[in-house]
Formats: structure tokens, C-alpha cells, sequence
């Protein structure tokens, strides 16, 4: 339990109000949720060139190898590398992030998420 002193409307009555709240450290609060539609990889390529893809494995097995066939039907229209794809512009693929000359990028403080969102 941890106590936490806030100015809140008593403020301009010079009082401050006082919460009582429990939480959890976020240094404890590490743990991964479950996942809820579980993978299974799909190797579209060759031992030597593995080309991975996932597909849900809560899926109808008829829809499953369905999709399955239909990757490898269409794999040449996938890329795993970039050259896989001439005459692509870099600028389309490549981040960049401009700043000007004697100035430093501003850091901000790390946000975390909610874990049930």
C-alpha cells in the first residue's frame, strides 16, 4: 500500500488530499500477456533459404491447408530481402528522421501500456 499526497480542488483551500492506492512495481510488471491467436510458421522457401510466414493455428484445417497452398502457389510475389525488390525507391523503405543541424533530438519518457487494452 502506498500513500500519495496530490493537489487536487482543496487546493485553494491550502489542503492537500491524500490517496491511498495499491499497484504493482512496473519493474515486476514484466510478464508477456498470453497470446491470444497462437502461430504456426509456414516455410515458403528451402532449408538453405528459409522464407518464414505464420498462419493462425485456430483455423478450420480444410482453411488452413487451403491458405497454405495458396501461399506456396503465390510465393514469388513475396519479399524477404531487399534485393528482392528492383527499382523499389529507398525512400519508401528506409526511416530517417531529420534534424536540424546543432539541435538534439528530443527524448521523452517512456510510455507503458495498459496490459488489458
Amino acid at each position: 500500500m502506498v500513500k500519495f499526497m496530490h493537489e487536487g480542488i482543496e487546493e485553494q483551500e491550502g489542503n492537500l488530499q491524500e490517496e491511498e492506492l495499491e499497484f504493482a512495481l512496473a519493474a515486476l510488471d514484466d510478464s508477456l500477456p498470453e497470446v491470444e491467436n497462437p502461430l504456426q510458421e509456414i516455410n515458403l522457401g528451402i532449408e538453405e533459404d528459409p522464407r518464414p510466414t505464420f498462419i493462425s493455428t485456430l483455423l478450420e484445417e480444410l482453411v488452413k491447408n487451403e491458405i497454405i497452398a495458396l501461399l506456396h502457389d503465390f510465393k514469388d510475389c513475396f519479399a524477404w530481402h531487399y534485393h528482392e525488390m528492383p527499382g523499389l525507391d529507398r525512400g519508401l523503405v528506409e526511416h530517417k528522421l531529420p534534424i536540424k543541424e546543432g539541435y538534439l533530438p528530443v527524448k521523452q519518457v517512456r510510455r507503458r501500456m495498459s496490459m488489458e487494452t
